[in-house]
């Protein structure tokens, strides 16, 4: 992916949440419960900062994720 595609997704995705995200607001963007953030991190899908316990995401992670996952699909399932 170009960085002008990335940068046109990242001024129009997810434009009402901060540049740093919690857990709880990745739950909402994605619409999936806490369980499923937690493995996502885990797993390494979703790159994120640990600041002791805290847990922080940049918001350009979470749309290359999405990107990346919709361009993983087979042709007759990506929208």
């Amino acid at each position: 992916m170009k960085k002008t595609e990335l940068a046109e997704h990242y001024k129009l995705m997810f434009s009402e949440y901060p540049e740093i995200i919690k857990c709880n607001d990745l739950q909402a963007m994605l619409g999936i419960s806490r369980h499923a953030v937690y493995r996502l991190l885990k797993n390494g899908h979703i790159a994120h900062i640990r600041i002791g316990r805290c847990i922080r995401i940049p918001k350009i992670n979470v749309i290359r994720y999405l990107i990346q996952t919709k361009s993983d699909l087979p042709a007759d399932i990506a929208v």
